[in-house]
């Protein structure tokens, strides 16, 4: 986590001033490590894919291991929400994680229509499976409802911070009339870092301190992906704290929006492709021990969810 001497260099390449060497050095702060995994939480993905990974990290470290375990979980539950809610969350808390859950609507459903009302019904159904797994509040999980909002044309509830608001809460009043103690859930505002220019900023969508717990923001470096047309390689200060951008400075932002609250970064990753052409397994390290080294000097960021999955552009 403190790949100081990269950051260094990172520091003197882009000609930063004093506030960014401020900002970037200095000691490293305490972190949670977290990880999305390939495939549902499942005994069987916590003993093949995290439990090797923490014997990794054990090694590496002398010691810090895996604490949070990232999914997407869908809003219908496949029908089941015994088996695909309540269950998962059971196997990763007595496996020694906490779940890191982010909850999108299903495709095509906007943020009207939760707001609406017109899917309480399948929230009310999910909150019993959650309250379920709390164990009378001895449990808890992260949950981030209809995350990346601000994020583009991939979800469809993005685009409408008035009804995005009235959705967050819709979800909390929803769990709170369910029985679900207030210490089982972590209420996560999870947007993107990046927004489309012209589109609505995170801060618009922001429910509010009183009804959030933790801020949060995804941030990937896709280097020059064949399949994505228009990226490039950004160093990990661009990726999280874009300096350039006129919609960037996203850890800067995000902390003055919610001075109190821990920040995460839910999701993020790096390609491999430095210049257009073969990958560099080399570079994507590289870029990884920054990140983490840059991140760990910033004293509002609390967690790390590396998103492990193997996908184009991430490989």
């Amino acid at each position: 986590f403190q790949a100081e001497d990269g950051i260094r260099d990172l520091v003197r390449s882009r000609g930063l001033g004093d506030v960014y060497k401020r900002q970037i050095i200095g000691k490293p702060f305490p972190m949670m490590a977290g990880v999305y995994p390939n495939g549902y939480p499942s005994t069987n993905t916590i003993n093949t894919q995290l439990k090797p990974l923490d014997a990794w990290v054990s090694g590496v470290t002398g010691g810090r291991s895996t604490s949070i375990l990232g999914t997407f979980m869908d809003l219908y539950a496949s029908g089941n929400y015994y088996a695909n809610v309540t269950v998962p969350l059971t196997q990763v808390w007595d496996a020694g994680y906490t779940t890191f859950i982010n909850l999108p609507a299903p495709p095509g459903v906007t943020a009207y229509q939760i707001a609406a009302g017109d899917f309480d019904s399948y929230i009310q159904q999910f909150a019993r499976a959650v309250r379920d797994f709390s164990n009378k509040g001895t449990r808890f999980v992260y949950l981030a409802p209809l995350q990346e909002m601000n994020g583009g044309e991939w979800v469809a509830y993005g685009g409408d911070p008035g009804n995005y608001i009235l959705a967050f809460n819709r979800f909390r009043s929803i769990f709170t009339q369910e029985g679900v103690p207030l210490q089982s859930v972590k209420w996560v505002f999870a947007p993107n870092g990046w927004t489309k220019p012209g589109d609505p900023l995170f801060e618009d969508y922001y429910p509010g301190d009183a009804v959030v717990d933790v801020v949060a923001i995804s941030a990937y470096n896709f280097g020059y992906c064949p399949s994505k047309p228009g990226s490039i390689w950004e160093d990990p200060l661009t990726v999280f704290n874009n300096p350039t951008f006129a919609n960037g400075f996203y850890l800067d932002r995000i902390r003055a929006m919610a001075p109190t609250k821990p920040i995460f970064i839910a999701q993020t990753a790096s390609g491999s492709y430095l210049y257009p052409g073969s990958p560099s397994y080399a570079a994507k390290n590289q870029w990884l021990l920054d990140a983490y080294g840059f991140l760990s000097a910033q004293s509002h960021v609390k967690a790390v969810l590396y998103f492990n999955f193997d996908k184009d552009c991430l490989l």
